[in-house]
């Protein structure tokens, strides 16, 4: 089944599914980055978009920043070497 797009979040309790139509598939790939990038790899291949939003991941890095912000990045660096 194709789709135009497809949004990746860890856990059903990050995203309300009723916020998105019923036509943009949501994947819930549990909690880590293997898990996510895993989720991520089955769903291109499943799903084949042309947009993947990744819906969570930065967590609350910040602990005073509300549930309600967004943050957008236009640019990704892996920092994590192991």
């Amino acid at each position: 089944m194709k789709s135009p797009i497809v949004v990746i979040t860890a856990l059903e309790s990050e995203l309300n599914s009723r916020l998105l139509g019923p036509d943009v598939p949501i994947v819930y790939s549990g909690v880590g980055k293997i898990n996510a990038a895993i989720a991520t790899f089955r769903a291109i291949q499943q799903y084949q978009p042309q947009f993947v939003i990744n819906f969570g991941t930065v967590g609350r890095i910040n602990p005073v920043s509300s549930t309600r912000n967004r943050t957008i990045f236009k640019k990704s660096e892996r920092t994590s070497l192991g």
